[in-house]
């Protein structure tokens, strides 16, 4: 199991980005602000000052205490996924109304967005109620005038500041100049529409916008914007990548094989939760028994079981299947000894692209022992990295390229002479016995090898020829019988690979669709292929004449 945070940002834990520093009072009135005027709105304690229970505390000191020199705040973005009913809905409202009434900002604009009324108006509705039960916030909204059911909108006249509730019906319309975004339930967003207008652009002419998106888990493949965010975050949790500064993320999850009957297992990934004599405010606030309660309605109701998964667990459910877990591939590490794999016959696979997927080279390798051995290569162009559409993205490929995992192409292509040239250089290195490829991109490029002398075998992308080699690469992630370099852009691939199965077993990788997901799978791809072929070919005897050698 595993609740994950992102250690770097606890205060003193690592050093503040050079020009930035941790300001206690921008921290302390973030936090005084929501304590002294906003109150609790629903059950046992509506109307009662919001004390932040630690957990809380722990973030609004974060994402509103780290400052540049010259004062402005350093997180513009923050996401948050958390399991239902662990007060994320209040949270999300104190924090819009501190961006409306307190944060400086001059006519701030902020807008609660959602993926329809219903659900935009939730939030909206929390913060609404805090303004009329807060007597000096009452009276900057004229007595409360000016907090308006029709249209969820809070206004602030003396400031010409504005609190309005914004469903996708809007993404096609421009304009916003966002002080602040506060997304609900972003795994309800089916599209990128709502999140490009209110998110990309609209508050370059704000001093300090923040976006704070907060959810539970999604459904892989129906929840773009909240996948794209889940994977980032988890990218960076997980130390593929460097969190950029100006980004927040927190997920509470338990893990795939996480056993869900078990209750310390929900009490690790729900902060909120308690039993009863921990139930107070500023403490726990949900209470076991409900859990208990879902649980035992799930537990009879096989059906229920998923939605138990995700909404209180932040399990996310996927239409495709998660082919090989984390954890597993993470076991399988090793360091190469390249004297000795000299000697070893190498099977290649090789997954071509042109302008936005990786293009990747797999070689494998099976050793004395019988366990099997990657070595990845990736290109990428210099444009693709460009046309990114998130910094977050471009960065984690930047990033990969300093470390030297990614050879970066100049232009808008990549350069299949480079590839070309280092596949031949490996195969003057290694004994290649041959590399598999997909015949509808790479026939020319396979054609120029074969005759430098490295043998290529087709490879089409069916479930017949998927099957077995991923069955077999799956086994042998799971025995421990193959080992890969801790390589980030491999490790990250396998970790976006879904599968599509039929009813006989065969299965297949399933390709993310670029227009919604920045998820790439073609180094999995590429070691599937290589290590399918090696298994399917190794037992046949091998003439080194018929080896690639290059000479």
């Amino acid at each position: 199991m595993q609740r994950v945070r992102l250690p770097s940002w606890e205060l003193g834990e690592c050093p503040i980005p050079p020009g930035c520093r941790f300001e206690p009072a921008a921290a302390d009135h973030a936090c005084r602000f929501i304590e002294r005027f906003l109150t609790h709105t629903k059950g046992e304690w509506s109307g009662t000052p919001f004390i932040l229970a630690p957990w809380q505390r722990r973030d609004i000191r974060e994402i509103f205490g780290r400052v540049y020199d010259d004062g402005r705040r350093v997180i513009r973005q923050v996401y948050v996924e958390i399991p239902k009913k662990n007060g994320k809905s209040e949270l999300a409202a104190a924090i819009a109304l501190y961006m409306l009434f307190a944060d400086g900002e001059p006519e701030p604009e902020v807008y609660g967005a959602a993926a329809d009324l219903q659900q935009a108006s939730i939030v909206w509705s929390v913060a609404a109620q805090m303004v009329l039960n807060a007597p000096h916030l009452k009276r900057l909204t004229s007595g409360g005038r000016y907090v308006l059911e029709s249209g969820k909108r809070i206004k602030v006249p003396s400031t010409g500041g504005i609190y309005r509730a914004l469903t996708a019906e809007v993404a096609g319309k421009h304009g916003y100049n966002a002080s602040c975004v506060v997304f609900d339930e972003v795994h309800c967003q089916r599209d990128f529409r709502l999140w490009e207008v209110l998110t990309v652009g609209a508050g370059a002419a704000r001093r300090q916008p923040l976006t704070y998106a907060i959810t539970t888990a999604g459904i892989i493949g129906e929840s773009p914007v909240a996948e794209m965010l889940h994977r980032e975050a988890v990218d960076i949790l997980r130390g593929v990548v460097p969190c950029p500064e100006w980004f927040y993320p927190v997920v509470y999850a338990a893990a795939e094989d996480a056993d869900w009957t078990d209750q310390d297992v929900w009490r690790y990934v729900n902060p909120a939760l308690g039993d009863e004599h921990e139930i107070k405010p500023g403490g726990a606030f949900l209470r076991i028994e409900a859990l208990r309660r879902e649980f035992e309605a799930a537990r009879m109701r096989p059906a229920l079981e998923g939605a138990f998964r995700r909404l209180h667990l932040n399990q996310w459910v996927q239409n495709d299947e998660r082919w090989i877990r984390a954890e597993d591939w993470d076991a399988c590490v090793g360091t190469l000894d390249l004297a000795v794999a000299r000697d070893w016959v190498w099977w290649g696979g090789l997954d071509l692209s042109s302008r936005v997927d990786l293009t990747a080279l797999v070689l494998a390798a099976r050793d004395n022992a019988g366990v099997w051995w990657l070595m990845p290569y990736v290109w990428l162009p210099e444009g693709a990295i460009e046309r990114s559409r998130l910094a977050v993205e471009r960065e984690r490929y930047r990033e990969w390229a300093r470390r030297g995992l990614v050879t970066v192409c100049p232009g808008d292509v990549v350069d299949y002479a480079m590839v070309a040239r280092r596949v031949r250089e490996l195969a003057d290195q290694y004994r290649i016995a041959a590399i598999a490829y997909d015949p509808m991109f790479a026939g020319q490029l396979a054609q120029e090898l074969s005759a430098a002398g490295v043998r290529m075998v087709e490879w089409r992308q069916t479930y017949q020829r998927y099957t077995e080699a991923m069955n077999g690469f799956e086994s042998l992630v799971r025995t421990g019988m193959l080992r890969h370099p801790g390589h980030a852009v491999l490790s990250w691939c396998i970790d976006c690979l879904r599968i599509k199965q039929r009813e006989d077993g065969g299965v297949r990788p399933v390709k993310p669709d670029r227009r919604a997901s920045a998820a790439r799978i073609d180094a999995a791809v590429a070691a599937i292929m290589a290590v399918g072929l090696g298994m399917e070919r190794s037992a046949e005897a091998v003439s080194i004449y018929d080896l690639g050698t290059g000479v």
